[in-house]
């Protein structure tokens, strides 16, 4: 989620990560202040609320909480597929809020590729960021324990050279 500030800054939000990984994440994604959505979402909006919710996760909680942390008018955008059910408050969250949700399922999938590859082709957008951690394929458990405690995003595996 992400939302214009004053002088061109942008808040970046990530619902399901850990402080150490923004923080360590968020240099390199030359954001100008990152906060984590359970905690701050509200409070540093001075309770607006965020313009923009990108759920990609499609994990009930995290949907929950883009909802409760989108402000009156706001956009959502669903990519995730969840699992389980998902209840939604969607008189408070959706309809009092006027908010503009759209799902989306991968149907412009071989133009967004298209579009993609030329805006990494051509140098506008730089993804190194995103994968900070590589791992020897042998050292894979320890890639997993730092998935599961939230200090990576992605781990890129790479076969022994």
């Amino acid at each position: 989620m992400g939302r214009d500030e004053p002088g061109g800054r942008k808040k970046c939000e990530a619902p399901r990560v850990s402080q150490p990984l923004v923080d360590r994440l968020s240099p390199k994604m030359q954001a100008k202040l990152t906060l984590l959505v359970r905690n701050r979402a509200q409070s540093d909006t001075t309770g607006t609320g965020v313009d923009v919710l990108l759920e990609m996760s499609g994990s009930p909680v995290a949907i929950q909480e883009g909802f409760r942390a989108l402000r009156a008018g706001g956009r959502a955008s669903l990519l995730g597929i969840p699992t389980e059910w998902v209840p939604l408050d969607l008189v408070n969250e959706v309809i009092f809020k006027g908010v503009t949700v759209q799902g989306i399922y991968g149907r412009r999938m071989y133009e967004t590729w298209a579009q993609m590859t030329a805006l990494l082709t051509h140098g506008g957008l730089n993804l190194e960021a995103l994968f900070g951690e590589q791992k020897p394929f042998e050292d894979f458990e320890n890639a997993f324990r730092l998935l599961q405690g939230g200090f990576a995003d992605k781990v890129l595996l790479t076969p022994h050279a």
